[in-house]
């Protein structure tokens, strides 16, 4: 090896699928024998084979190699890839946020039982033996290197690595990562976004977003990049949250029917109970049962209790005290209400795309009745079940493409419910950092182009020389 290469710090996109569409972040870092990864997570399609296959692929790095794993953010398409590097010969510390832990511990125990799962169906689906991508000892390997770091202080892991997790506003224990690489005497700063959150509105026990000034290279998400998006003002947030009361009264008090919201088990559950306490909470007239209907949610819930303070846990003991809240754990519970039960309620139940969790069990009696009513709060994947819901103009919708029912309910999109940052915040926060280069990950790849030149110009505006790098899966960015 030369001398020239030995000195360099290479930043590798090859292994994630986040490198051209917006799941599966994982960024390889290699600085002499120091090798380290920013996030570790699962590509996420509609397509159980693909994404196994995706998700089961070589690395293209050798696992044990791999000294320290950081982790911005707890979402699966940016954690939960990790197990399967410690199945792989991995011994690297993980190092993420104060707090999140036992989020991961739930996180990686329910993606083990959905790959369990997902593997039986393949087996059947294809002819032969499909296993899980990782297992429960793989699980637990992980948990057993995991250290926990707090916010806003800079931590030095040996002579040539230090670090810091700033607020990303994204979810609970959401960072920025800051990271100072020393490599034959020349410090080099890496700044990885992360998620970023929504700044035009505040959200309920989440740390408000804080910007960085300056690095030599940015590796920054495009999730919302679109400049044609609508974009999620507090304007539209209030005509939502209008939408939500009228729509509740109308559907459960006037109809006596019923509402559904599909809510992700991380951060979307905790802020849609939080606001319909804020609407319903303090109205003693309102009787309507607020099913919770996502184990891994509650689990969730304990997590907030243990690493919320002050105010903010004020707020979440007062909001899940509310008397209206059924918390719904087993199966036979669902299945009361879904299927025996004809009571007027409200159900916040998982997943958000309605690809699979206990929605699934809601969705056909929803459906079938012209008076009940879906609203949409987050994100759903082109071909999703729940896309398809929304999108559908036929009579008949197939879940799961086994039951057909009908699709005669009512069907609401509430636009303000984004948390990730939006294209004109994008657009100001990486322009005004001074940095050598910004990579653009976490987008589709047409929007990636098309902020790029948007980004491009407004340096220029500004008078400084970034380059922006638009990432494919074939890019290393050396430093």
């Amino acid at each position: 090896m030369s001398s020239k290469k030995k000195n360099t710090i290479t930043v590798d996109f090859s292994n994630a699928e986040a490198s051209e569409h917006v799941t599966g972040s994982m960024y390889h870092v290699k600085a002499g024998d120091l090798e380290l990864l920013l996030d570790c997570g699962l590509a996420q399609s509609n397509n159980i084979l693909k994404d196994y296959r995706a998700n089961n692929a070589h690395f293209k790095f050798k696992a044990k190699n791999i000294k320290y794993i950081f982790l911005s953010h707890l979402h699966l398409d940016h954690s939960q890839r990790v197990s399967l590097l410690y199945k792989r010969g991995c011994e690297a510390t993980i190092i993420m946020p104060k707090g999140s832990k036992r989020i991961f511990k739930d996180m990686a125990e329910d993606t083990l039982h959905i790959f369990q799962k997902d593997s039986e169906v393949l087996s059947k689906q294809c002819g032969k033996k499909y296993e899980p991508i990782f297992g429960s000892e793989d699980v637990k390997k992980a948990l057993d290197h995991i250290v926990e770091y707090d916010f806003n202080e800079i931590f030095e892991l040996e002579d040539n690595l230090k670090f810091r997790f700033i607020p990303s506003g994204h979810i609970l224990c959401g960072a920025q990562i800051e990271l100072w690489i020393t490599n034959n005497n020349t410090t080099k700063k890496i700044l990885y976004t992360g998620d970023l959150g929504n700044v035009f509105i505040k959200k309920d026990y989440i740390t408000p977003f804080e910007p960085v000034e300056k690095a030599n290279l940015i590796i920054g998400e495009t999730t919302y990049g679109d400049k044609t998006r609508k974009i999620s003002t507090l304007k539209q947030r209030e005509k939502d949250l209008e939408k939500i009361e009228e729509i509740i009264r109308n559907t459960c008090i006037r109809d006596k029917a019923r509402v559904l919201i599909p809510c992700f088990a991380l951060d979307r559950l905790q802020t849609m109970i939080t606001i319909l306490y804020d609407i319903f909470g303090k109205d003693e007239s309102f009787k309507i049962p607020i099913l919770m209907d996502t184990p891994l949610g509650l689990k969730h819930i304990k997590s907030y209790f243990n690493i919320l303070e002050n105010e903010d846990l004020e707020k979440f003991s007062q909001v899940m005290s509310w008397k209206n809240i059924v918390q719904i754990r087993e199966y036979p519970e669902t299945k009361y209400w879904a299927e025996e039960c004809s009571d007027p309620c409200v159900i916040l139940a998982a997943s958000g795309m309605v690809q699979n969790g206990r929605c699934l069990a809601y969705l056909p009696n929803i459906l079938s009745y012209w008076r009940n009513h879906i609203l949409f709060c987050g994100y759903l994947s082109e071909n999703s079940l729940g896309w398809k819901v929304k999108n559908s103009k036929s009579k008949y919708i197939k879940i799961n493409d086994k039951i057909s029912c009908r699709n005669q309910c009512f069907i609401t999109s509430l636009n303000s419910f984004s948390s990730h940052m939006q294209y004109p915040s994008l657009l100001k926060y990486y322009s005004e950092i001074r940095a050598d280069k910004i990579a653009l990950v976490h987008g589709q790849m047409d929007v990636k182009l098309q902020f790029q030149k948007d980004l491009q110009k407004e340096i220029s505006k500004k008078g400084f020389t970034t380059r922006v790098v638009c990432v494919n899966s074939g890019t290393k960015i050396n430093l």
